[in-house]
């Protein structure tokens, strides 16, 4: 949160600590979220055949994977 306190970076909404990073990003998960790779543990990603932007972000990442 850019306030140079680490005693606050791990707030539930309820302003409680989260006991790890999986219970704060689900606690702060909106239900409306589009964000293909974004799922909970033990759910599915959303499959990439299904995104039309597929094609191109594969070929930006093997720039990042296999640079040449």
């Amino acid at each position: 949160n850019y306030n140079s306190n680490s005693l606050d970076d791990n707030l539930l909404p309820d302003r409680k600590f989260a006991g790890d990073s999986v219970q704060l990003g689900a606690a702060w998960k909106l239900p409306e979220s589009s964000e293909p790779g974004c799922f909970l543990v033990g759910g599915k990603p959303s499959s990439c055949q299904e995104n039309s932007m597929a094609d191109a972000w594969s070929k930006n990442c093997v720039i990042l994977i296999n640079p040449q």
